[in-house]
């Protein structure tokens, strides 16, 4: 969908790196993650209200979790709101579910045959 993540091959050695780049990039997009110091409001992804708790343990400190993933200016922005103490008020944008895919094809149930496949060949040889 849209507004979900890029889905990518991760590698065992470098899972955590790889990670790091993934979760920065969706961070760096508008629609992801926005930051309004002048009315000290956060404007997430729905994902982020979704995955919560894989994040933060509550709504509260899940300001500081994401500005770990940012940089620049607006990492800036949020670290000040952070550090005033203030509330910070979140919102989150509506999930569009829409499919980003550039190259899909309808689905036409008629057109899906059985698994030709072997399953025990298959995994067993």
């Amino acid at each position: 969908t849209k507004s979900c993540p890029p889905v990518k091959n991760f590698t065992v050695g470098s899972i955590d790196e790889e990670l790091r780049i993934v979760a920065q990039a969706f961070a760096e997009q508008e629609e992801n993650v926005a930051v309004d110091d002048e009315s000290s409001e956060l404007r997430l992804n729905m994902i982020l209200s979704w995955y919560q708790a894989d994040f933060a343990d509550s709504a509260e400190k899940l300001p500081a979790k994401i500005v770990t993933f940012l940089r620049g200016s607006k990492k800036d922005k949020l670290q000040k709101m952070i550090d005033s103490g203030k509330p910070i008020r979140i919102k989150y944008n509506t999930y569009d579910w829409s499919s980003n895919a550039s190259r899909s094809d309808t689905f036409i149930s008629s057109k899906v045959k059985p698994n030709q496949l072997d399953p025990v060949k298959a995994v067993f040889g």
